[in-house]
């Protein structure tokens, strides 16, 4: 099995561990125009400081030589996988850079622990508020989620009442949240959002193989050595790395109309499930 697009990744494939034999990925060298690398440099040595972590010790625990570590910082000049393995060794997920570098140019919205309850109660509720501060209209949004009209407007009020939009005549929403929505990853809601998610898209699978979208569907249960799941494992993690930072790029800058929504599920684990 292999990927492959007409994006800037079209040079990034991955041999599955299916077909025998796995060469790592091809990947490009960072450029301060396709990942915004000095930024993300920069943010990398802040967090490093803030830890309190020597080069000497960071270049150790990534396995490369302490003088090629400051060059990096100095020169600027390391490539995508060379930047993972540095976040691995000051056990941090390069997803994770991104964000506080995000953080530091935007606005950022978390839920209280109010609204986090009620969602993790209400989830369509969430659903619908997603889509209508998204810019969807809520007669639509109502429509795709498959909501009445009586459900739709105690969702509203629900809404109003826990702080998050404001309802108006004309049946008008002004909405009281400000940046972009940000929810923790070891939260019950990240948790419930996940669990719907993945069961609603496994259920839907069989649907979308037989459609004309584009998809990869790939699952098996293989033996290998520690050495190859390992390679495998950090060869998805690149590939999932690079276009995440291309798609946040794309979200912050291109209009909605030139984006299409995508779904994936990443699984990889030591686990037997032909035994269970």
């Amino acid at each position: 099995m292999f990927i492959e697009n007409h994006s800037p990744y079209a040079n990034l494939m991955i041999q599955s561990a299916t077909y025998g034999t796995f060469r790592p990925i091809r990947v490009p060298i960072m450029s301060d125009q396709n990942l915004e690398y000095t930024e993300t440099l920069d943010t990398l040595k802040e967090v490093i400081k803030a830890k309190g972590l020597r080069y000497k010790d960071i270049a150790e625990k990534a396995g490369i030589p302490e003088s090629s570590l400051k060059k990096i910082f100095t020169g600027r000049d390391c490539s995508f996988m060379r930047l993972i393995q540095i976040c691995n060794s000051i056990n941090i997920k390069l997803k994770d850079i991104f964000d506080i570098r995000s953080e530091s140019e935007d606005n950022i919205y978390r839920f209280t622990d109010e609204q986090e309850q009620y969602f993790c109660e209400f989830l369509d509720s969430y659903k619908l508020f997603v889509k209508i501060n998204s810019g969807k209209s809520l007669s639509d949004s109502s429509k795709e989620l498959g909501l009445d009209s009586n459900i739709t407007r105690t969702y509203l009020k629900d809404l109003e009442k826990i702080g998050l939009i404001e309802r108006q005549p004309g049946d008008k929403i002004k909405f009281k949240v400000n940046g972009t929505i940000k929810i923790d990853e070891n939260s019950r809601l990240h948790d419930k959002i996940v669990e719907k998610v993945a069961t609603s898209f496994i259920m839907e699978l069989p649907k979308i193989r037989k459609s004309k979208a584009q998809s990869i569907y790939e699952i098996g249960s293989v033996r290998a050595s520690p050495e190859t799941i390992k390679e495998f494992i950090y060869n998805v993690q690149v590939a999932y790395n690079l276009f995440d930072a291309k798609s946040q790029k794309e979200n912050k800058f291109l209009p909605p109309d030139g984006l299409r929504h995508l779904t994936y599920l990443l699984a990889i684990a030591e686990y037997d499930s032909i035994g269970k």
